[in-house]
């Protein structure tokens, strides 16, 4: 049982140390950056077959990711040994040291936007639906859930361009530390009368942080529809016209307002950041 304990503590230690030349999610999890995508759009796809009708105004809802892979990986490896000489009046003690600190970072950045109706034609025949405690982003993240409110707020304004509601925007986040070390010693019983090794250790630490976020916005391109005026009459709903510098969202269309509510999320996130470096928030 001891045997295997230590073999194991190697063997983790092994894993976590020095074979991440570029740290990826496939060195914890068996998923590649491609397959924590096409789970996430599998998750969204079931949202949509469940609840958009094909050929519906909210068919053709852009939706847009945007994925944050930030991978930490640290090694720090030491080891220092004693030497003994007993000689008649005492005995000389020499002792050395040496050791290694690395650090490899990952960053993986990019954005996908398409539409409810792109999202039918994902092929989820090989995908599984489950949760994946140790790596989230890797299984289930809840988006089924973020999906079905946006449909939900958007059926409350009636779909209207005064609804208030240009985009929705819903941001996941998962963290995952993983770390593992192994201390191994010798302590040699010293011979008269000879300059030789008496004790050394070993110390390999290895720790890793995978931070992963996926920021999801959603909007919908308002069509021109009839409504009804508080006096009774029936008019026509006039085309939105592109008024960037007086509102830049709100006059895009659903992919173009997709990006701006990505866009202003990312600069949300800069913020609280700058704000975090000054102290000036926890």
């Amino acid at each position: 049982m001891l045997n295997s304990m230590r073999l194991s503590a190697v063997f983790m230690t092994m894993a976590l140390g020095g074979c991440a030349i570029h740290p990826l999610p496939e060195d914890v999890t068996r998923k590649t950056t491609y397959d924590i995508v096409e789970r996430i759009r599998c998750e969204a796809k079931e949202a949509v077959v469940d609840h958009v009708r094909p050929g519906s105004e909210l068919d053709s809802a852009a939706i847009g990711y945007e994925f944050l892979f930030t991978i930490t990986e640290n090694n720090n490896n030491s080891g220092d040994a004693t030497f003994k000489y007993p000689f008649t009046n005492g005995t000389f003690t020499l002792g050395v040291n040496a050791g290694a600190e690395k650090q490899r970072l990952s960053n993986r950045n990019f954005r996908i936007v398409e539409t409810f109706r792109d999202l039918r034609r994902v092929d989820c025949s090989g995908q599984t639906a489950g949760r994946n405690r140790l790596y989230p982003i890797a299984g289930s993240v809840g988006l089924y859930e973020t999906i079905d409110t946006y449909i939900q707020l958007e059926r409350l304004t009636d779909l209207s361009p005064k609804g208030d509601m240009p985009a929705f925007a819903d941001r996941l986040m998962y963290t995952t530390k993983l770390f593992g070390g192994v201390n191994p010693s010798v302590v040699l019983t010293p011979v008269t009368h000879r300059f030789r090794l008496a004790e050394a250790n070993l110390h390999l630490l290895a720790d890793r942080t995978d931070i992963h976020q996926v920021t999801v916005a959603m909007a919908v391109e308002h069509k021109k529809r009839p409504f009804v005026s508080r006096s009774g009459t029936r008019m026509m709903m006039a085309p939105i016209t592109p008024l960037a510098a007086a509102a830049p969202q709100s006059d895009a269309d659903a992919r173009g307002k997709v990006l701006l509510e990505l866009d202003r999320q990312r600069v949300l996130d800069e913020n609280v950041r700058v704000l975090r470096l000054l102290g000036l928030t926890p």
